[in-house]
């Protein structure tokens, strides 16, 4: 038996080093937007609307055509037609007719209609590129979120390790009798508190990957490992640029605009009713007591004729005037719309470029204080282990390193989450806001 159990070791080792256990799939920031372009179900029917535009467009064309309309059919009377019992006709009856229809003039209809299908074709790129945006700025957040986790969940570890530290050493000089025991009681209860900010960071970490994959097109426990840090990239951006950029870059600062075109063109749509439409018509019939239409005893096999139509209708009761004021009003309303948009546009990149400046100054903050912490911590301990500290002066200085150490964190994370707010707010696809990737 023993014999069979080490012959198996060498198979069973073989076996794990053919086929290793594949490691988790690693992805940054950048990898991580281009596969949420690529993937995500949301941009997919935003590019299927502008797809179906496009169609639009080339249907809209096709009305500068000629139209082609045929008809055939059967006609039976219940007898054959007779005039003083003289036969003048079939009582089966077959007929096929040919009409060729090519507009003319149509009060500039077609050619307002055809511009209005390109205008929304470029209304659904802008729409698109919205989304693109809305989905970047989404994954972007929560990478950093994240990230932030993790940097708390790091600090929550160093805590904790810091904590049992000390309460080893408070435990060894209640053992000695130079402490009393509610040194030892207040280090555990504080131990005990960091492990829980240590699962609660954990979770967050947890279910902001989750978040991500979903956002990935991944399944939501798929294991991924999102790799970055919350380093500091400087944002050398000035105002006036910025909102020049927004002004021309926005999705839906074109898409208001071009909502604007499109109420011009329904102007000229309504408009040409007040003009005669002119269109050329050929007409073919063949006829014939059979199917094959090829004419009979009392009827032509076929026939022809073309002419030039010319309808107007020259009176409505008002309708056509009404309508026409009424999608001048229209327009009026959505310039009025773009105008209020540009105003908030402009909001948003004010409100996102000071919120950059105010973290870049956290952080300087929060890494002065952070120094302080530690240079606190470390004195507190070394005051205690010389038996001319507190117990309390140890957790109240490792209280504020905690606080720091989660400050600074919340300060980095803050920065690069304002700094992806601006882009977007100016309407720039940036894939990565981490390590090098300057934004300029």
């Amino acid at each position: 038996m023993r014999f069979v159990q080490k012959g198996l070791i060498f198979p069973v080792c073989l076996f794990l080093f053919a086929f290793p256990v594949s490691a988790a799939q690693e992805m940054d920031m950048s990898a991580a937007v281009r596969r949420g372009l690529e993937a995500n179900p949301g941009l997919q029917a935003a590019r299927h609307e502008l797809t179906g535009s496009e169609f639009g467009v080339e249907a809209s064309k096709s009305d500068f055509g000629p139209s082609v309309t045929a008809g055939y059919g059967y006609t039976g009377l219940d007898e054959t037609p007779h005039f003083q019992r003289i036969r003048t006709g079939d009582r089966d009856n077959w007929a096929l007719h040919l009409n060729v229809s090519q507009p003319i003039f149509t009060g500039f209809r077609l050619m307002n209609s055809y511009e209005k299908a390109k205008l929304a074709r470029e209304n659904r790129q802008a729409k698109l590129k919205r989304a693109r945006l809305a989905l970047i700025r989404n994954i972007q957040e929560s990478f950093l979120r994240l990230l932030e986790f993790r940097e708390k969940a790091r600090s929550a570890e160093d805590t904790v390790k810091r904590l049992k530290e000390h309460l080893k050493v408070s435990r060894s000089f209640y053992q000695v009798g130079v402490r009393p025991r509610l040194d030892v009681l207040e280090a555990r209860a504080d131990v005990a508190d960091a492990e829980q900010k240590l699962l609660s960071a954990r979770n967050g970490e947890r279910t902001m990957r989750a978040r991500l994959n979903s956002l990935l097109g991944f399944a939501v426990d798929r294991e991924i490992h999102y790799t970055g840090e919350l380093d500091f990239v400087p944002v050398r951006l000035d105002l006036s640029d910025c909102l020049k950029e927004a002004r021309n870059s926005r999705p839906d600062v074109r898409m208001a605009e071009k909502s604007v075109e499109i109420a011009v063109r329904d102007i000229n749509l309504t408009a040409s009713s007040f003009y005669p439409h002119i269109a050329a018509e050929f007409d073919y019939y063949s006829q014939g007591d059979d199917p094959g239409v090829d004419g009979s005893e009392y009827q032509d096999p076929s026939e022809w004729q073309v002419g030039v139509n010319l309808s107007w209708k020259v009176f409505e009761w008002g309708k056509t005037y009404y309508e026409y004021k009424k999608a001048r009003e229209g327009k009026s309303r959505i310039e009025s719309e773009l105008e209020e948009l540009l105003h908030q546009v402009a909001y948003e990149v004010q409100a996102a470029y000071l919120r950059v400046r105010e973290t870049r100054e956290q952080i300087k903050v929060a890494r002065a204080g952070l120094s302080e912490a530690r240079e606190g911590y470390r004195m507190a301990r070394a005051r205690y282990k010389a038996q001319v500290g507190t117990n309390a002066e140890v957790l109240d200085a490792q209280d504020r390193l905690s606080r720091s150490e989660a400050n600074l964190t919340a300060a980095m994370s803050g920065y690069l989450r304002a700094a992806a707010e601006l882009l977007a707010a100016m309407g720039r696809e940036q894939t990565d806001i981490l390590g090098s990737a300057l934004i300029k």
